[in-house]
């Protein structure tokens, strides 16, 4: 008996210091928010600025004909960033309260199978309904529809009605730094000495890293877009297909 309570005993402290130190990140997460967004905008508009005053004017001048197709190009893309960016900030992602009966049908028709023949389920933190595929968000403190995940850099959650602005700002963004990487590498293959080949590195470098970083991001969204689903399904559905292949192992 005693050794049952000291197990119990254990089990709830590691159990509270658990929920604390959830608590603790999620509050840190919201008010990182802010920064975040500078970070992004600061970072993306580094890249810009350096791309217009060091990098194309090496390559092409901006009078010719070469370099307006550049500058058209450059600004379409920044424009679709930024559009982009922005919106997903400012649209909210939805709630279970907030929503006409043609979006519920529109949700329940999108989740497929998984809405066919299921009862809603009950979110014990909103103390309302979930329509299929809606989660809590324990950063926004409220259920999101479709939620995907709750993304720093956006200060928002992703899901039913920004997720098309969070894919396309993902695109857009991901185009964009492989458009800069190659045209950062043109000066770097010269071979006469230029003063402003640091800056161009850097440039280079920066975009290069922000590509490779989003280059499985972006596919990996690709993915769950073409499978019908979102990442919270997707991290259920590995955890699940997981549990069975390690109770297969324990029992072979």
């Amino acid at each position: 008996m005693a050794f049952s309570s000291y197990v119990r005993t254990l089990r709830y402290l590691w159990s509270s210091l658990t929920l604390k130190i959830r608590i603790f990140i999620d509050k840190s997460i919201q008010l990182a928010g802010p920064f975040y967004i500078f970070l992004a905008v600061t970072l993306i508009s580094c890249i810009i600025y350096l791309f217009f005053t060091t990098i194309l004017p090496s390559i092409h001048s901006v009078n010719s004909f070469k370099g307006i197709s550049h500058v058209i190009i450059s600004i379409w893309l920044i424009f679709n960033v930024f559009f982009n960016y922005i919106y997903c900030i400012k649209t909210d992602p939805g709630s279970p309260s907030d929503f006409t009966d043609v979006e519920h049908d529109s949700i329940s028709s999108s989740n497929g199978q998984e809405a066919s023949g299921v009862a809603m389920r009950w979110c014990k933190n909103c103390q309302k309904a979930k329509p299929p595929m809606t989660h809590h968000c324990h950063i926004c403190k409220r259920c999101i529809l479709k939620m995907d995940h709750h993304c720093p850099w956006m200060h928002n959650c992703i899901g039913f009605f920004n997720y098309r602005f969070f894919f396309l700002f993902l695109f857009y963004l991901w185009i964009g730094c492989a458009y800069t990487t190659y045209m950062a590498s043109i000066p770097l293959q010269a071979t006469d000495e230029d003063e402003d080949i640091t800056q161009i590195l850097f440039t280079f470098v920066l975009a290069i890293a922000v590509f490779f970083a989003l280059t499985g991001l972006f596919w990996f969204h690709v993915y769950l877009v073409l499978s019908a689903q979102v990442y919270i399904k997707f991290r259920f559905s590995f955890a699940f297909f997981n549990q069975h292949i390690y109770q297969d192992l324990l029992k072979s």
